[in-house]
């Protein structure tokens, strides 16, 4: 009796680890086959430090890629049309002090998203997308071990001071314990293509992947990235010291060029600089490189 009990106390603590696993991926609508189609991988090209008074926010810009390792296409929306941001929507991140993500490395997670919006744009890009083969103007094509590639940027809080009560590390915190990892996930499919009401979600969406599946598999849950190396070391100073310039080659945001939304299969948009918004007001700004490849 004594060693059924054990076995069920045993098998408990696995399914309490599963779970504690699972909730750790940021997007809540996780679809695992489609995650076995792609790799996503990133590097960090650039950091932004935005001072204040209780410390500082580091944007970390980061070039990705996503790799088709399945044996079809993937199709991704293509924003190019000028009422949609081109580059994929930032809805989540783990920060951690290993590349192993263990429950005990996490320092810091979040899950965000878009809002919901009910605009005339999201009824024209349906009405756009409701044909029989994904339309090339508003759809691109990612062939079996093609790459597509983006630039984007995730924000980490650095406060002066470490708080164990809300667990907010410092940046010589972050300093100390660099380099660490981190994984993001990114929209590539939005829910607001979905009108309101029983087919909210990924109706509309699930109804194409069906529809195209001779030309390939339409992605629609967010794309989550594999581990990526972030390293405070890469540059200077402190909340209290600001970076060295001279150590640096700093370099305006337009210069920060990036091939998001390429279509591989032909057709694509042009080259745009990231959109890295300030918050306001700052007491200082400083943009850094990290050192090439």
């Amino acid at each position: 009796m004594r060693l059924r009990q054990l076995f069920i106390l045993i098998g408990c603590f696995q399914l309490w680890g599963s779970f504690s696993v699972i909730s750790q991926i940021p997007d809540k609508d996780v679809d695992l086959h489609e995650r076995s189609l792609y790799r996503l991988t990133g590097q960090v090209v650039n950091y932004e430090t935005t001072h204040y008074p209780e410390g500082m926010h580091v944007k970390v810009v980061i070039d990705y890629e996503l790799k088709n390792i399945s044996d079809k296409n993937l199709i991704l929306w293509k924003r190019n049309e000028p009422d949609f941001d081109p580059e994929p929507t930032f809805t989540g991140k783990i920060v951690s002090r290993t590349e192993l993500f263990r429950l005990g490395d996490i320092i810091d997670e979040h899950y965000g998203g878009p809002s919901n919006d009910y605009s005339e744009k999201w009824a024209h890009l349906r009405r756009g997308l409701d044909k029989a083969s994904p339309p090339e103007n508003i759809t691109a094509a990612v062939p079996s071990g093609e790459i597509w590639k983006f630039t984007s940027y995730m924000t980490i809080i650095a406060y002066k001071k470490d708080n164990e009560r809300t667990k907010e590390l410092s940046f010589d915190t972050y300093l100390k314990i660099s380099p660490f990892w981190i994984k993001t996930s990114y929209e590539v499919w939005s829910f607001n293509i979905d009108p309101k009401g029983k087919d909210r979600g990924y109706k509309i969406g699930e109804r194409l992947q069906k529809r195209w599946a001779r030309f390939g598999h339409l992605l629609l849950r967010d794309i989550h990235s594999e581990p990526i190396k972030v390293d405070f070391r890469n540059f200077a100073g402190s909340t209290d010291l600001p970076p060295h310039r001279e150590l640096f080659d700093a370099r305006p945001l337009a210069a920060i060029q990036t091939n998001h939304g390429t279509n591989v299969a032909g057709s694509g948009v042009s080259p745009a600089s990231p959109k890295l918004v300030i918050n306001t007001p700052p007491v200082e700004r400083l943009i850094y490189q990290t050192p090439s490849r």
